[in-house]
């Protein structure tokens, strides 16, 4: 086998395990901030929310709380989602902030 096929073969096996490597720290970077991202919504549940009345029932105590939210979809795999609400302690009237 000549040098310049040797030289590409390795220099495209090298470039091969790079690829692996840096899509391996993608998945390890994406599951920190996964982890980061489920921390902070936990450490909100069960807090006083932002939002201070009801307009449903005029309660005052409104706190962070997950709700599950079902989906009207024709796909399978996805049933329902769990969000962060602010839920009225009286009347359980629900508020979602896009923001969190």
């Amino acid at each position: 086998m000549s040098e310049d096929k040797r030289k590409l073969r390795e220099g495209s096996l090298f470039s091969f395990e790079e690829k692996i490597m840096s899509s391996v720290i993608d998945r390890v970077n994406y599951q920190k901030r996964l982890n980061n991202f489920i921390e902070r919504q936990n450490a909100l549940c069960d807090k006083k929310s932002e939002v201070h009345f009801c307009c449903k029932c005029n309660g005052t105590e409104l706190l962070y709380q997950k709700v599950d939210l079902p989906l009207n979809t024709n796909n399978n795999r996805y049933k329902s989602v769990k969000l962060i609400a602010a839920v009225c302690s009286k009347c359980d009237e629900r508020y979602f902030n896009k923001k969190k």
